[in-house]
């Protein structure tokens, strides 16, 4: 009988799929198979086999989501709006959370991460040997091959890849009618985020595979500051202009009150997330909230000299490895 972690799981993934096809226009190219796995930390994974996407979660990560946000929202300053909380139901949060996950685990076979490297699965957190599972089908390192191996930039790159293909999915189109919801779904992206630092910290080769949860914000934040921008962006291109038209844009009202309701709060929030479950090394990349705009600012001009933040300077070195093997 499934337990009621492996049956949110399930949801979880049918409603990936389901709002895949609804956003893509068609389903989610390759078969799709869930295993469940009854163990208390965090962890989900993806291989694949026979042609197949073999997704792992552990019953720990819906564990940890739902201790997550029980104790944020006992935090008066997450997710508030006008003074009252805008979400009341940490497993409704949790759900949301999970979805990004499983685009995330999704996405690295959608962008053909396992052709590019032979490092077997795409992990989340605790490893697949801590918790004792058969990886035998999994293609191993040739030690005879060290081109095989794939580097810690690679890997970290394809983090980012996956990263921002999930976040797209969720967050969806720019609409200036439901900013609250928005900001809740960016949220349960971040607290994803930092679970799966906070339990890296503790791996034996912590920073190795993942980037940091401040580079990870660093880009969902950038995601979200430019989002305004994308019907504009989309009208040019059907219209085959190169330049956007200025009357396309949301007046100027709407992009400072979108500044001030959604991107600085989605900032505060991770923020929030990073104390409550005690991510010690996000909290201390993310106090800096001025260098992190501004970071946020001169990224969008170019300026990656300027960058200072440990977040804003790792996103911008792996955005240059990505251009270097283009």
């Amino acid at each position: 009988m499934a337990t009621p972690e492996e049956t949110r799981l399930r949801d979880a993934l049918s409603s990936a799929l389901r709002h895949y096809e609804e956003v893509m226009d068609a389903p989610f190219p390759g078969q799709v198979v869930l295993s469940v796995m009854d163990h208390p930390e965090f962890c989900a994974f993806a291989h694949v086999e026979a042609g197949n996407v073999h997704l792992q979660a552990s019953t720990g990560t819906v564990s940890a989501l739902d201790q997550l946000w029980q104790q944020a929202l006992q935090n008066t300053d997450i997710l508030q709006c006008d003074g009252q909380p805008a979400a009341v139901d940490p497993q409704a949060l949790t759900q949301v959370s999970l979805i990004w996950l499983l685009f995330h685990e999704l996405e690295h076979f959608g962008l053909g991460h396992f052709e590019d490297t032979q490092s077997g699965p795409r992990i989340e957190a605790a490893s697949p040997q801590t918790l004792g599972l058969i990886t035998s089908a999994v293609p191993a390192f040739d030690p005879e091959n060290v081109k095989a191996a794939p580097t810690s930039h690679l890997l970290k790159r394809q983090e980012m890849e996956a990263d921002h293909e999930a976040i797209e999915l969720v967050l969806e189109a720019y609409s200036a009618d439901n900013w609250m919801g928005l900001r809740s779904r960016a949220a349960c992206i971040s607290a994803v985020m930092i679970l799966i630092e906070k339990a890296d910290e503790s791996t034996a080769r912590p920073g190795q595979s993942h980037p940091k949860a401040a580079t990870r914000l660093f880009q969902l934040l950038g995601h979200l500051a430019q989002l305004w921008q994308v019907p504009a962006q989309i009208k040019a291109q059907l219209a085959g202009r190169e330049t956007i038209d200025p009357n396309d844009l949301p007046p100027d009202e709407e992009i400072a009150a979108y500044q001030r309701q959604v991107i600085i709060p989605v900032f505060a929030d991770a923020l929030c997330l990073a104390k409550t479950v005690g991510a010690s090394n996000a909290v201390a990349e993310l106090q800096d909230q001025v260098s992190f705009f501004r970071d946020l600012a001169n990224a969008q001009l170019g300026n990656m000299d300027a960058l200072v933040t440990p977040g804003a300077k790792e996103w911008a070195d792996l955005l240059a490895d990505a251009e270097a093997r283009c």
